[in-house]
């Protein structure tokens, strides 16, 4: 607080935020990057890997269904990412959370479909973790976003991540989820 004299950076616009001790993210309220810091150099490498190998096809309309990088800090073990409003931000009321996702299920299945053809299709690669706690919405681009690499891998597992989303979906409302086999 003594040295930071940006009103943005002080820590009352802060807030921080844990991914099970893999990583914690700072979330300046009035800045639209998010900086995702890891505990170890090996975490930070893959990720910082997947994010380089993922950069040359942020020109590709469909990039617009995942969360971008901005720029890896080497010494400081951090990505910084575009910001997203994630779903989950209703974390203290479930209620709350699961009438927003179904007044926007049909976005949400639209949205996050291009968002993991983009990444199998595309890239050829697997996002490994798409479930509502890894989804939001960016106000940018109007779109419901993928994001959160922890569990990506350079590999194709389409059908994969297609399940692990339909399931994270079916606790939100009576329809279920199918997609294409392609």
């Amino acid at each position: 607080e003594k040295v930071i004299t940006d009103d943005d950076l002080h820590i009352s616009n802060t807030v921080v935020t844990s991914s099970s001790g893999i990583s914690i993210t700072l979330i300046f309220k009035n800045k639209d990057t998010v900086y995702q810091i890891f505990a170890s150099r090996q975490v930070y490498d893959r990720i910082k890997d997947f994010c380089e190998k993922m950069s040359p096809h942020y020109d590709n309309p469909d990039s617009k269904y995942i969360v971008k990088h901005k720029l890896c800090i080497d010494e400081h073990l951090a990505i910084a990412f575009e910001k997203i409003q994630p779903i989950n931000n209703f974390k203290f009321d479930i209620y709350e959370m699961k009438r927003y996702v179904q007044e926007h299920m049909g976005k949400i299945k639209e949205d996050i479909d291009k968002a993991l053809t983009f990444f199998n299709q595309t890239m050829g690669f697997y996002h490994g973790d798409a479930r509502i706690d890894n989804i939001g919405y960016n106000e940018t681009t109007g779109n419901f976003v993928l994001f959160d690499y922890d569990k990506s891998l350079c590999v194709k597992r389409s059908l994969a991540d297609k399940r692990t989303f339909a399931k994270s979906l079916d606790s939100y409302g009576p329809e279920h989820y199918h997609w294409d086999e392609r």
